[in-house]
């Protein structure tokens, strides 16, 4: 089994903390998704990724 894709998604609750969201495909059809809520880091998770 091997990844094919990895995407990712930026949400924000009401309060202003950033979530970023994350999805991993692989070629035998499975999915992942994972997430990560810290406050104000919305934008530097999003370039780890």
């Amino acid at each position: 089994m091997k990844v094919t894709q990895i995407r990712s998604f930026s949400v924000q609750d009401e309060g202003g903390r950033a979530y970023m969201i994350v999805r991993v495909d692989t070629d035998a059809g499975h999915h992942g998704l994972g997430e990560v809520g810290i406050r104000n880091w919305g934008r530097a998770i999003g370039a780890a990724i």
